[in-house]
């Protein structure tokens, strides 16, 4: 990528894992399922990334699988991958067909929300459910946003800290703008990467594609899942089992096949 100025779906997925990405819990609740039909467990990772979760699950003994739709994140995951595992596809969650059953079919960090229809919600559910053993789990992360934080997506724009990107020694520093529509309970987020220079100038600037995410209420969710045919589903408002309260950051939803 030397040479040439990079796009801006390369050089946010260069970053990406610098913005230090994670929740408290996560890990261990991922690494949990008990394989359905004896050796390792079989995981399918939906929007695995650049492998910020992927590559754990595999250094822990699981057989991985991670989807993407995005060619630029997962050449960056496949360049800390070693072997077979994790295996790494391009492919869409809702269209997505390995050929094979899993133990656990997670998917992390929000990335159910980009199914902003119905018709999407229940074609990816449909697939997840169809990717699963006899047994097998399904755990879904989605944001729980509160009613003064939606209010607030005014389309403001605002800054995070400067990086330094490892290497280069070149500094970065994201640019956010969220609106909301209330109508249909979509969030939509413009972001950029501004690059700086040792002053914290400005010295070039990449937008991003925006992006649009459903913010699903609870009942919602469950409503999905069961129309999918998950009977057996649990929602806890962190990884750690804690409940569901009005308070809660987070919801995470467990389905059993």
């Amino acid at each position: 990528m030397e040479g040439r100025r990079p796009t801006p779906a390369e050089l946010d997925a260069r970053l990406y894992g610098l913005r230090s990405i994670g929740w408290p819990g996560e890990l261990a609740f991922d690494l949990d399922p008990t394989p359905t039909g004896g050796g390792s467990p079989r995981v399918l990772e939906i929007a695995c990334g650049t492998g910020r979760l992927t590559l754990q699950l595999a250094a822990a003994g699981r057989i991985v699988t991670g989807i993407d739709t995005s060619a630029a994140v997962l050449d960056v995951a496949r360049s800390h991958a070693a072997g077979g595992n994790p295996r790494l596809v391009e492919a869409d969650m809702r269209t997505f067909d390995p050929g094979e059953p899993f133990d656990a079919v997670i998917v992390p960090a929000h990335a159910f929300q980009f199914m902003t229809t119905p018709d999407d919600q229940a074609a990816a559910l449909e697939r997840f459910r169809a990717h699963l053993a006899p047994g097998g789990r399904l755990a879904i992360h989605v944001d729980h946003d509160s009613i003064a934080s939606l209010g607030g997506m005014d389309g403001s724009e605002r800054r995070g800290r400067p990086i330094e990107e490892p290497g280069s020694g070149r500094r970065f520093r994201g640019a956010f703008a969220w609106t909301y529509d209330h109508a249909w309970q979509n969030a939509t987020l413009r972001m950029a990467w501004e690059e700086l220079d040792r002053d914290d100038r400005v010295v070039d600037r990449w937008d991003l594609d925006p992006m649009t995410l459903h913010v699903a209420p609870a009942a919602e969710m469950e409503h999905a899942l069961r129309r999918a045919g998950f009977g057996q589903t649990w929602v806890a408002g962190d990884f750690f089992g804690g409940p569901l309260r009005a308070d809660s950051g987070d919801m995470v939803w467990a389905a059993v096949r």
